[in-house]
């Protein structure tokens, strides 16, 4: 009977070339996903690299647009300053009207603490809706980062309440002392 040693060894040498090739076929397939993989990330980072820079350049040209607007415009009324007119001309703020989809409403902080937006008339007649969402979810984080504090919890009211007034204080105990002799 022939020894089957001689064909063993070259079977194992077939199997184990076939072993080392599919794992390096595997290894292979692995590599290349992840540079496709890699080739993705890079073609979204310069994608988003691309949207943060036109954002920004929006936001630099919306900045130096609003620089430049008089501050009269930020009220509902206005008298032009060009009007050629005898009498009082009030006109309403180019501001009431939408103009830029970066912006979803313009206000003033008034020097009492409320808001002024050019959409509410005077004496605060017509829907305060916007005033109040401005008030509770966009002045509390805008006075933080004009006095660079850390933001404080939404306010529920667009005029800020005065702190109560400090009790006064109290009177020196007076003691009486015994009369002399």
């Amino acid at each position: 009977m022939r020894s089957r040693l001689p064909f063993l060894v070259p079977a194992a040498a077939i199997l184990a070339a076939a072993a080392a090739l599919a794992v390096s076929a595997w290894y292979g397939r692995a590599a290349a996903r992840q540079a496709r993989l890699e080739t993705v990330r890079l073609r979204a980072r310069e994608a988003a690299g691309e949207v943060v820079r036109r954002f920004e350049g929006r936001i630099r040209e919306l900045v130096a647009r609003e620089s430049e607007r008089p501050f009269y415009l930020y009220q509902h009324l206005y008298n032009p300053p060009d009007a050629l007119a005898a009498q009082f001309v009030l006109q309403t703020s180019p501001l009431a009207a939408p103009t830029d989809p970066l912006v979803d409403t313009w206000f003033e902080i008034l020097p009492d603490g409320r808001l002024s937006l050019p959409q509410d008339p005077p004496e605060g007649q017509g829907d305060t809706a916007a005033r109040h969402t401005v008030a509770r979810e966009v002045l509390p984080e805008l006075l933080a980062r004009v006095h660079r504090a850390p933001p404080r919890p939404p306010v529920e009211t667009v005029a800020a309440a005065p702190p109560p007034p400090a009790p006064p204080p109290p009177a020196p105990a007076v003691q009486a002392s015994p009369a002399p002799p």
